[in-house]
């Protein structure tokens, strides 16, 4: 299960503890993983999510005085307070309100399932003799579209920040989120272990390794970067 508590017990075994001395805190390491870990995991696998875009939330268009350069047609996102997004990866607008689409669905009805079936093909011929509609994501919450939109609101289908493990697939925490906590933890213990070559107590002096631990840390750093870029984009990811 992907929960906190398979996280932290993973992160210790794996670095020796208990029979070796860790210097965070079961806080510490949360810190860490929130801080280090989930944003990097989420701008390769975002957390999905759908967020609505109505009339209401686009911005005042206007012109430079100077270049006569109108402005991109924008819109504000509204995004709540607990979420970040990393990008759109794509909108969807509302075919009833095309005038001319809604106008063939009433002269043609749509209670037979065969009328249903022709304007679906309709609509799908119109799009695509349509042009594409492209647009732009400007963080944190800024949309721009190139030309005027076919619909009053639309959807925008997003990628955010994972602001907990329970959102982020099993595969995906086995894979990517265990090692690379494993590896950003290792990483901040040769910031502190590094600046000592050994240590004395009363039954002698102990060295520490944290020579291992970096290589160790670099390792896992290498495992994880072939392994992100090996994920292929999500337009090119379908499920039959």
């Amino acid at each position: 299960m992907q929960n906190w508590n398979t996280l932290l017990k993973y992160i210790k075994r794996k670095v020796g503890a208990p029979l070796t001395l860790l210097e965070y805190s079961d806080n510490d390491i949360y810190d860490i993983v929130k801080e280090d870990v989930l944003p990097r995991i989420s701008s390769h696998i975002g957390k999905p999510i759908f967020l609505e875009v109505k009339s209401t939330d686009k911005l005042e268009e206007g012109v430079n005085e100077e270049s006569n350069q109108i402005f991109p047609i924008a819109y504000r996102i509204p995004i709540p307070d607990d979420i970040v997004l990393v990008e759109v990866f794509n909108v969807y607008y509302s075919r009833e309100q095309w005038g001319i689409i809604g106008t063939f669905r009433e002269l043609i009805g749509v209670i037979d399932p065969r009328n249903i079936a022709i304007s679906n093909t309709f609509i799908d011929m119109l799009e695509s003799l349509d042009t594409v509609q492209t647009f732009r994501f400007i963080p944190p919450d800024k949309i721009y579209f190139d030309e005027q939109l076919k619909s009053d609101s639309f959807i925008c289908e997003c990628r955010a920040i994972h602001n907990d493990l329970e959102t982020i697939p099993l595969d995906v925490f086995e894979e990517f989120v265990k090692p690379l906590a494993r590896k950003e933890v290792l990483e901040n213990l040769v910031a502190i272990r590094s600046k000592y070559e050994q240590i004395g107590t009363p039954l002698g002096e102990i060295r520490i390794n944290w020579n291992k631990l970096e290589q160790d840390a670099s390792r896992l750093e290498q495992l994880i970067e072939d392994k992100l870029d090996s994920i292929p984009p999500d337009h090119l990811i379908h499920i039959f």
